[in-house]
């Protein structure tokens, strides 16, 4: 039993570490839309991906989208004026184009 309960509190820590930040749109125009989401580098790009497809899902309504351009990741690297260091995070973004009904 106690090994068991090591192994929830280990799993929750470890599953704890990802941060992310929900997915967001941008209204471009014509019905163009910039999707992003982000987390940080425990964060996986996979679960992001399907968080931004989705945005741009619901941002469509259901009529469906099509890319402009694909989702792509990218990392990023800011200080931390706490200690010193740097933060690192991935953002992954793509820009689509809702069909119309």
């Amino acid at each position: 039993m106690k090994k068991n309960l090591y192994i929830v509190f280990a799993a929750a820590f470890i599953g704890g570490c990802a941060t992310w930040i929900p997915a967001k749109s941008k209204d471009l125009g014509d019905g163009k839309y910039l999707i992003t989401a982000a987390g940080n580098t425990f964060a996986s790009i996979d679960k992001m991906k399907e968080k931004v497809i989705k945005k741009a899902e619901k941002q469509c309504s259901g009529n469906g989208f099509d890319y402009e351009k694909k989702p792509t990741a990218e990392s990023h690297k800011n200080p931390d004026y706490v200690n010193g260091g740097y933060q690192y995070h991935t953002e992954v973004s793509t820009v689509i184009v809702c069909k119309k009904q």
